[in-house]
C-alpha cells in the first residue's frame, strides 16, 4: 500500500504519558490515543501538547516533546505536520495528505456521487484552519475521502468534535486499494450530524491532520416549507365573486397551456378534453367578432406584481376605429381608469400601439380576473392570484446595535395584516420563548422580537417572513471590556 522503504525500527512497545495526576500506560499500536491524551493533558494546562513529556519504558531515556515538536508545511493547503523526532531517518518521511476530505453542505433531493469543486464559502474550523465548502446534493449518505502518503505507512483515524463515532453501523470507516483513499461514510444522515470532522494520519515520526465540515440543511428545509404553508393562510383573502361562464372561457382563451389544468380544477370544469373542444370553437367566434373592430392583436404580457407593489399588463392592438371605446373590467364589473398624469388606483397608458394597463397599490381584495374590452367583444383577460400579492413594509427591520447581556429589540410595521409570520436567525426559525419574546399586534401590522440577555452568538441577521415578502436587520453585539 503505502509503506514502501526499509526504516529503523522505532520502538512502540509502551509508551509512558507524564501528567500531573499520574501516568497512563499505552499498549502497542495507540499511538493516537495516546497523541489525543497528550492534547486533553495540554487543555487541561491551558499549554501546548509538547509540554507533556513522553518516556519510553523499555529504555531509561526521556524525551521532552518541546525539544522535538516541529511543524512542517504541506504542499495541501488546510493541512498540519507534527514530527516526533528530531531527525527523520533516511528513505522515511512523516505523514501528509495528497487527498483531504472536502467539507460538505449537504441538501435534500439528489443523489452524492462525486466531489465536485469548491466554491468560495469559508469555514473555520477547530484548528483554526480555513476549509472551502462544497454546495452538492445529497443522498441518505456522507462520504469523506483522504489519500494520505508516509514511510512507514500511516494509521489513519477518523474523529468529530461534539460526539464520538462509537457506533459501527452509523460510520463506516474504509479503505480503497484501487484509488489508495480512505472512506469515511456517515449513514442515514440526521441533523445532529452536523459538526467538524477530522482526519489523522499518524506513523512512527509524525502525524499529519486536517478538517472538514458537515453542514445538514435537510430538516431546516422542510421546516420553512412548512412554515411557509402556514404562512399563506395568515389572511382570509376576500372570496372573489362568482365568474360566470363566460369569462372562464375568454380567461382560458388567453391563459398559458400549462396553466389549463390549475383554472379548470379552481373554476370547477372537469371534462377537461370536453374543455379543449369548446375552447377551439370559442376562439374561431371570439377572433371572428374582433376581427369587426380589430386590425392587429398581439403580445399579451400577463399580470404581474413589481417590487413597488404595482400590477402591470400589456397587449399591442391596432383598431380600426380610434375612437372605439376601451373598457378595464374586473370580475365582469367595468372599473374606471384615468389615462392622465394624475394618480388613481387603475390606469391606462398608451405608448404607440401598445397598451399598459397598472393597478396601484396592490391589495389582497384586489386579486381577481381582469379583461380588457372594445366595445363589447372581449380582447384579452388575465388574472392576478392573491399569493401573486406580496407583503410590503410599512417600515421595515432596522439594524440593532446591544451591549452583551443587554436586551435587543427588532420591530417592523408592515402595510397588510399578517398573524402569523415567521422569525428566522441566520436561516433558523425562532420560537416564542423567554429568550426570544416574539409579539404582533391584533391588527396584524406591528411585529416585535425581542432577545434578551444577548450574547455573542446572538450576532447576526434577523429576518421576518411574512410568507410573500421579507425584511431583514444585523444584530451587533456589542462585548463588555473588562
Amino acid at each position: 500500500m503505502l509503506g514502501q522503504g526499509v526504516c529503523p525500527p522505532l520502538r512502540r512497545e509502551e509508551f509512558q504519558v507524564a501528567s500531573p495526576t499520574g501516568h497512563r500506560h499505552l499498549g502497542p499500536g495507540h499511538l493516537l490515543d495516546g497523541y489525543e491524551e497528550l492534547c486533553a493533558l495540554s487543555e487541561q494546562r491551558h499549554c501546548e501538547p509538547g509540554d507533556a513529556e513522553v518516556t519510553s519504558r523499555g529504555s531509561s531515556q526521556k524525551l521532552n516533546l518541546q525539544s522535538v515538536k516541529i511543524f512542517k508545511k504541506s504542499s495541501i493547503p488546510g493541512v498540519v505536520i507534527t514530527q516526533f523526532v528530531n531527525d527523520v531517518p533516511q528513505g522515511c518521511s512523516t505523514p501528509d495528505f495528497e487527498k483531504k476530505p472536502l467539507t460538505l453542505t449537504l441538501q435534500e433531493g439528489e443523489t452524492l456521487d462525486k466531489q465536485v469543486k469548491p466554491q468560495i464559502w469559508r469555514f473555520n474550523s477547530m484548528s483554526h484552519l480555513h476549509e472551502k465548502i462544497v454546495m452538492i446534493k445529497s443522498s441518505k449518505n456522507a462520504i469523506f475521502r483522504a489519500v494520505v502518503k508516509g514511510v512507514p505507512a500511516p494509521e489513519v483515524k477518523w474523529s468529530r468534535t461534539l460526539k464520538g463515532m462509537d457506533d459501527p453501523a452509523k460510520y463506516e470507516m474504509s479503505f480503497n486499494s484501487a484509488t489508495n483513499e480512505f472512506i469515511l461514510e456517515i449513514k442515514s444522515l440526521v441533523l445532529d450530524d452536523s459538526d467538524l470532522y477530522r482526519c489523522c494520519a499518524v506513523n512512527a515520526y509524525g502525524e499529519a491532520s486536517c478538517s472538514a465540515g458537515l453542514r445538514i440543511i435537510q430538516e431546516l428545509k422542510q421546516i420553512l416549507l412548512a412554515s411557509r404553508k402556514m404562512l399563506r393562510k395568515r389572511v382570509v383573502a376576500p372570496k372573489p365573486k362568482p365568474l360566470d361562464k363566460e369569462a372562464v372561457w375568454q380567461l382560458l382563451l388567453h391563459a398559458d397551456k400549462r396553466d389549463y389544468e390549475k383554472i379548470c380544477m379552481k373554476y370547477g370544469i372537469v371534462d377537461f378534453r370536453g374543455m379543449l373542444r369548446k375552447l377551439q370553437e370559442i376562439r374561431k367566434d371570439t377572433e371572428s367578432e374582433q376581427d369587426k373592430l380589430v386590425h392587429s392583436l398581439k403580445n399579451f404580457e400577463h399580470i404581474r406584481v413589481n417590487k413597488e407593489g404595482n400590477a402591470t399588463f400589456s397587449l399591442e392592438m391596432e383598431l380600426k376605429i380610434s375612437s372605439s371605446n376601451v373598457y378595464l373590467l374586473k370580475d365582469g364589473e367595468r372599473l374606471r381608469y384615468g389615462t392622465g398624469d394624475e394618480y388613481r388606483k387603475h390606469c391606462l397608458r398608451r405608448v404607440g400601439r401598445r397598451y399598459y394597463f397598472t393597478v396601484n397599490d396592490v391589495q389582497p381584495e384586489d386579486a381577481g380576473v381582469y379583461q380588457v374590452r372594445v366595445e363589447d367583444v372581449p380582447i384579452f383577460s388575465t388574472e392576478l392570484d392573491a399569493q401573486a400579492i406580496p407583503v410590503r413594509f410599512r417600515q421595515p427591520l432596522s439594524d440593532v446595535r446591544c451591549a452583551e447581556a443587554g436586551d435587543a429589540e427588532f420591530q417592523c410595521v408592515l402595510c397588510t395584516p399578517c398573524h402569523e409570520p415567521l422569525w428566522l436567525h441566520k436561516s433558523h426559525p425562532l420560537q416564542a420563548s423567554d429568550k426570544h419574546q416574539i409579539s404582533v399586534t391584533p391588527d396584524g401590522l406591528t411585529h416585535k422580537l425581542i432577545v434578551r440577555n444577548v450574547g455573542p452568538s446572538d450576532s447576526g441577521l434577523y429576518t421576518l417572513d411574512a410568507g410573500q415578502g421579507s425584511s431583514s436587520a444585523w444584530l451587533l453585539v456589542e462585548s463588555m471590556m473588562k
